[in-house]
């Protein structure tokens, strides 16, 4: 009888069934926050490269320009060769 009564309980469950369910349902959304995680992640650092490349560029604008509007008289104008 002991044994009939351990298959019943494979078979038909022992009422954790909804417990497994919900514990894969938790898992299922932790794993759809972490890829949404990853990708918010990867679209910020696309977003810190621009920001970067444009204010290397500002820089070297502002660096470049600073010697073009220079006058003729200014000593450090002496050692730059224009083409």
């Amino acid at each position: 009888m002991n044994v009939l009564k351990s298959q019943m309980n494979g078979l038909v469950g022992d009422g954790n069934g909804g417990r497994i369910a919900a514990l894969e349902h938790r898992m299922e959304e932790h794993e759809q926050n972490w890829e949404r995680a990853k990708g918010f992640l990867a679209a910020f650092s696309v977003l810190l490269t621009v920001v970067e490349i444009a204010a290397q560029a500002w820089h070297r604008h502002r660096t470049l320009g600073v010697f073009d509007r220079a006058p003729a008289t200014c000593p450090e104008r002496a050692f730059i060769i224009t083409p």
